[in-house]
């Protein structure tokens, strides 16, 4: 009985594009039960009281809209984890998608740790990907970086980190290919 263990919520109701007027499209969001309630029994060991839980997606749309604002136009949210990475479609009045994708920030220190010796040194990776490797790796001239004035370390760091980040942004291109053949409200 899955249904029995999930909690589910409405987060978009629309209008069908078909026009038909009795029929709508649905967009609900669930969660297993027991990830709920390890939360509740987290919030109550630290002697509070859990009152509301909000998925990722709707929050993601709630801080875009609190600090940039949402417009008819689409935006693409992420929130990139240690080991997933929630993806977004949204528009002032239109949650067009939530996706998770199975890519997270840790797999790059890992391709580090991997590849430059630094195993036991976890920490050192992460500070090489925080100082060197994301930007760098989304840089267009990734091959030809200038090392000058950091040791010779950003280019190497970059170049092992390129395959992972082109994943990312590949998943990001499926999301909204998505969103381009199933929703005719939304266009980029």
């Amino acid at each position: 009985k899955p249904l029995e263990e999930m909690l589910i919520d409405f987060a978009s109701v629309e209008p069908d594009p078909s026009g038909d007027p009795a029929t709508h499209r649905v967009l609900l969001i669930g969660a297993h039960r027991t990830e709920i309630e390890k939360h509740a029994q987290l919030v109550g060991q630290a002697g509070g009281v859990l009152e509301s839980v909000e998925s990722v997606a709707t929050a993601l749309v709630r801080l875009h809209q609190a600090t940039v604002g949402l417009t008819d136009r689409p935006s693409l949210l992420c929130h990139v984890g240690a080991s997933n990475t929630v993806v977004v479609v949204a528009t002032r009045d239109h949650l067009a998608t939530h996706r998770n994708i199975a890519w997270g920030a840790r797999r790059l220190a890992q391709r580090l740790v991997d590849n430059i010796e630094l195993a036991g040194k976890e920490r050192d990776a992460e500070f090489l990907v925080r100082k060197h490797g994301v930007r760098e790796a989304l840089s267009p001239d990734v091959y030809a970086i200038d090392p000058e004035g950091d040791s010779g370390t950003a280019r190497p760091v970059a170049q092992l980190l390129v395959p992972l980040v082109d994943e990312l942004i590949h998943g990001l291109h499926n999301v909204t290919g998505y969103v381009r053949s199933h929703s005719a409200t939304v266009s980029f």
